[in-house]
């Protein structure tokens, strides 16, 4: 097989290419060197601010030999993020008082389970979550399969976990008490999810499908490959010998802990809900309090925290650590992957790839270039030459600047408005402009080492008032103005024709429906109700078939 020389794929990034700085060139260039140095042949990634998806990036191979690009909904092993799909699960059981998290595994299930070591010490679904069970992966290859397994879930858990069972061995359990020790396992995040089929009395796989992924969005991924589109799956691949070596597709039949595809795009969506309280969208996949619970630390380790199906980290960045929550999936048979966002912050990173070398100074560099990305917000308080420009803060921003342009090209900038320093505010007014006009401007961050990206560009027109002209021509009038309850508005047509009255705030914001007046030849009487505005300045704007006047009122 030859050798992989690594290009850029598809990179469908949320920015204009017109607006793009350095800083998105270099990130580029930092990824595929890393992917390089990795020897990845793929890697699909994105960065998550609040509740969206603020930037993408697709890079390489998702099969080396035939030359298919990675794409944002290629799907990969994501293998034991799983656990974490597996915890919501069993989180969303718990909030429908259907198990205890601190309940003995026995009331659940129709076979028993105990370490022989500590056979009056309960098990507990808490525990199956925190690694802290005591059940040992003793033979975690032994059941793999090339393809789907042809073994249940409880055939396997039975016989594993269960006195006399055909793969049953102390070795199974570790010689520590239930809940007292940490030893990381793929065989008790998939019993939890066997909890779910026996008290549910359906399949993990389809219980998880239904309450989890397909609300989220989540339809294309799946456990098994008899589920998935098997075109769309990037192949795995080790380097080995100067060239790539691919992976059969494996199963197991612990598959709720170890087997889930999915791809970049849709993992994003999990980690949103993970990020706001357990909301995606307009669905509540689980209560704030529960994500809480889950982001919560059970149990301390020397470079983590364990949650429930999550673990606390720290991320040393350039400019500061970030504490981040989340999980891994891979490292190993050909794939891996990650799942973070940092609470602190409200940024999240999701990154997968085809070969199994974690790529941790990628996830930094997605996490210092995501503290740097800015949501710019709609222009307020506009008047005829001059509005206000808003943004959201950039978390590791030392320093805003401001593009201000008639063009969204930003080729023809306004004066003074050209990498405007504005030190830490977010917002300025933008002063001496032409009324009527449209503007366009866009903000750039700086972290004290380098430039953020621009963000994207908001358009806004100032007011166009004081038309003398025109209204005399009409004989506009509007009266009386200040007012309380209502305005007449009087004005005069040489023939018949249709005009809309519309009532605006200073920020630009319609108030209501545009109302339609049949207006006939000669003068035209109005009467328009404010008396539900809070008193203030306003803008009546009155359009006819080729003419349009702007007046302001004031409501007292």
């Amino acid at each position: 097989m030859k050798r992989l020389i690594l290009i850029i794929a598809i990179i469908g990034i949320c920015f204009s290419a017109l607006s793009q700085t350095k800083s998105l060139v270099d990130i580029d260039e930092f990824i595929q060197e890393e992917l390089e140095r990795l020897y990845k042949p793929g890697l699909s990634a994105c960065i998550i601010k609040n509740d969206s998806i603020v930037w993408r990036g697709n890079y390489g191979f998702a099969d080396v030999e035939n030359e298919i690009l990675v794409t944002e909904d290629k799907l990969f092993y994501a293998y034991s993020i799983g656990k974490s799909v597996t915890a919501t699960s069993i989180m969303k059981l718990w909030e429908d008082n259907l198990l205890g998290l601190d309940e003995n595994i026995n009331g659940f299930l129709p076979f028993q389970i105990d370490n022989p070591n500590f056979t009056f010490d309960s098990i507990t679904p808490r525990m199956l979550m925190t690694h802290t069970s005591s059940i040992v992966d003793f033979n975690l290859y032994g059941q793999v399969t090339i393809g789907d397994p042809t073994m249940t879930l409880r055939y396997f858990l039975e016989n594993y976990l269960s006195s006399g069972g055909e793969f049953y061995s102390n070795s199974n359990f570790s010689n520590f008490t239930p809940g007292t020790n940490f030893d990381y396992t793929n065989f008790g995040s998939s019993l939890n999810g066997y909890i779910a089929e026996v008290l549910l009395n359906n399949l993990f796989k389809d219980y998880a499908r239904d309450s989890i992924l397909i609300p989220l969005e989540m339809e294309n991924s799946a456990w098994f490959l008899d589920d998935i589109d098997l075109d769309n799956l990037a192949l795995g691949y080790q380097y080995q010998g100067n060239q790539y070596v691919p992976y059969p597709n494996y199963g197991h039949p612990a598959y709720p802990g170890l087997t889930l595809k999915s791809s970049c795009e849709e993992l994003a969506h999990f980690n949103i809900m993970l990020m706001n309280g357990g909301l995606y969208l307009n669905n509540q996949i689980l209560e704030e309090a529960t994500i809480d619970t889950m982001c919560s630390s059970y149990f301390t380790l020397v470079d983590r925290e364990i949650g429930l199906g999550l673990f606390e980290t720290t991320l040393s960045c350039a400019n500061e650590d970030k504490t981040i929550w989340g999980h891994q999936g891979g490292g190993t048979n050909g794939y891996a992957s990650e799942v973070q966002f940092c609470p602190d912050e409200n940024i999240g990173v999701v990154y997968m790839s085809n070969s199994e070398d974690y790529a941790l100074q990628v996830l930094k560099r997605l996490f210092e270039y995501g503290a740097l990305i800015i949501i710019p917000e709609s222009a307020t308080n506009l008047t005829e030459t001059s509005f206000i420009a808003n943004w959201q803060v950039a978390p590791d921003a030392i320093e805003y600047y401001i593009d201000v342009a008639t063009d969204w090209q930003f080729s023809n900038f306004v004066d003074g408005y050209e990498n405007l320093s504005v030190g830490l505010d977010t917002s300025i007014e933008v002063t001496d402009l032409s009324s009527g006009t449209q503007y366009f401007y866009r903000i750039t961050a700086n972290n004290g080492v380098e430039m953020g990206p621009s963000s994207t560009s908001i358009a806004t027109t100032t007011w166009f008032v004081n038309l003398d002209e025109k209204e005399a021509i009409y004989h506009l009038t509007i009266s009386p103005n200040p007012a309380q309850k209502q305005l007449m508005i009087t004005f005069t047509l040489q023939q018949q024709e249709d005009v809309v009255i519309s009532l605006f705030a200073t920020s630009g914001h319609k108030l209501e429906k545009e109302i339609m007046i049949n207006a006939v030849s000669g003068i035209n009487k109005f009467n328009l109700d404010i008396s539900y505005l809070k008193n203030g300045v306003y803008f009546l704007k009155v359009n006819g078939d080729d003419w349009m006047i702007t007046k302001k009122i004031v409501k007292l």
